[in-house]
């Protein structure tokens, strides 16, 4: 699943707080790739899941406008009881983001 969202500060700023929220949260960082501004993160299996990996990018989209793209999916393919825990931890994302930024 991907779902796109666009900020109204700059490219900077919104790739700083991802960091910070993603360090702070229930995700576990994978990896942080400053150069083009993305982070993998995954989430921990459950009793219905065996977990999600998930990556955010962060892009400029003109003056002072950011465009966060996240792409989630479960770890198995097989698992089809993680449809709503990945549409909800993309909310969660983007529900972090919009605390620290709005």
């Amino acid at each position: 699943m991907v779902e796109k969202k666009i900020y109204q500060y700059d490219v900077y700023t919104v790739f700083k707080s991802l960091k910070e929220i993603c360090s702070k949260s229930s995700f576990v960082i994978d990896s942080i790739d400053e150069s083009i501004r993305r982070i993998t993160i995954s989430t921990r299996p459950s009793l219905f899941s065996y977990g999600e990996n998930i990556e955010v990018i962060v892009q400029p989209e003109g003056d002072n406008k950011t465009l966060v793209y996240v792409k989630s999916k479960p770890r198995a393919f097989f698992n089809i009881t993680a449809a709503r825990a990945v549409k909800r931890n993309i909310q969660k994302i983007y529900g972090m983001l919009d605390e620290v930024l709005v």
